[in-house]
């Protein structure tokens, strides 16, 4: 098994209540370009007898984030997740929305997907990668002018993985393999309670 691409980028709001935990305002964030997920390893705690390790304390995550690259994401989609309230100005004889980082943002806590394209035993498989709950980091953005060729450009979007409020305190889920990249999504969709 090899992984071979990445699609579908999308997000929900978190929330926990009455013991379960649910997403709303789904949405698909943007195309996908890649992920990158680290993770706040704890200390090992091993116990030695007989001169090796006899038991090892069983590590849980405690923490870590995830970059993902989109590769555009919208002004809107970004703002929601930094929790930013759209302004409106006047330019010329239009009115535009303007996003304004200040003292008012308040990044939500959402529920995080995407698709994994796998080439099992020479057969294309999906796989639908749910992280639970996490938060925006307010993204450092980086551009270069345009040469003679182009260098593609991207803005990473990085955000703090936790550990959800159930009893069981998950982070991540993976699904089974799907045979089409479609049933994945309406896996993501129904998750996340996107309809368009």
């Amino acid at each position: 098994m090899a992984t071979k691409g990445l699609s579908y980028f999308v997000a929900g709001k978190y929330t926990f209540a009455q013991g379960a935990v649910t997403f709303t305002e789904g949405r698909v964030l943007s195309k996908a370009v890649d992920y990158t997920i680290n993770l706040d390893e704890p200390t090992r705690n091993d116990f030695y007898a007989d001169n090796e390790i006899a038991e090892s304390d069983n590590q849980k995550f405690v923490s870590g984030n995830i970059q993902f690259n989109p590769a555009q994401i919208s002004p809107e989609n970004k703002a929601w997740l930094l929790g930013i309230t759209a302004r409106e100005v006047t330019s010329g004889t239009s009115t535009i929305d303007v996003y304004d980082y200040d003292d008012n943002m308040a990044p939500i806590y959402a529920g995080f997907g995407f698709i994994e394209m796998l080439q099992v035993d020479n057969v294309d498989k999906f796989q639908a990668i749910t992280l639970q709950k996490i938060q925006a980091r307010v993204p450092a953005n980086s551009a270069a002018t345009k040469g003679q060729t182009i260098t593609w450009q991207t803005h990473p979007v990085t955000c703090d993985i936790y550990r959800d409020d159930s009893t069981t305190h998950r982070w991540m889920s993976e699904s089974e393999f799907f045979d089409t990249e479609e049933a994945a999504k309406a896996y993501l969709n129904s998750l996340f309670g996107i309809t368009a």
